[in-house]
């Protein structure tokens, strides 16, 4: 995919801000990379942010895709859910920070999730409650990995889109 400079540019930039910000800046990454990877309504897609799935649980980013866009109503199917954390979380809670998200993958039926820092990305896929990290998606540095996160974003944009 080709991606202008201009983007990458709003990317490294949201990237530095997170760094040194609050989890709400860490949505400005994966709002860029969510973006640049197709993940919009053109393609069927719906996004919502703290959208509870049941109960309390709040996921910070939902992402679903509309069933079937040819027919009226709401079915939604969900495709990926993402947990973000601010800057540098402290590292001994990535494991609390890893349930957080197994959680909400599982309660609300997410096929794919991604625990996200202020510059770290890690990839899970849920196969009947079976939630495992990707082959090859731990990601130590987005601004040097993101065309790899882009490209890994689109092949899960591609399973599920529907063009309208």
């Amino acid at each position: 995919m080709d991606i202008n400079e201009r983007r990458i540019n709003i990317l490294l930039r949201n990237i530095n801000i997170a760094r040194y910000g609050n989890e709400g800046d860490v949505s400005g990454v994966a709002d860029i990379l969510l973006y640049i990877s197709g993940f919009n309504a053109d393609h069927g897609y719906r996004t919502t942010f703290e959208n509870p799935i049941s109960g309390s649980s709040r996921p910070d980013i939902r992402i679903e895709v509309y069933e079937d866009l040819s027919q009226a109503g709401e079915q939604l199917l969900p495709v990926l859910v993402i947990e973000l954390k601010r800057r540098q979380s402290v590292r001994n809670t990535r494991d609390e920070h890893n349930n957080q998200l197994f959680r909400y993958m599982r309660s609300g039926n997410f096929p794919h999730g991604i625990l996200m820092y202020a510059n770290e990305a890690y990839f899970y896929v849920n196969d009947n409650d079976n939630i495992e990290q990707e082959k090859n998606s731990q990601f130590d540095n987005i601004a040097a990995s993101y065309q790899e996160i882009i490209d890994r974003l689109v092949r899960i944009r591609i399973l599920y889109q529907k063009e309208l």
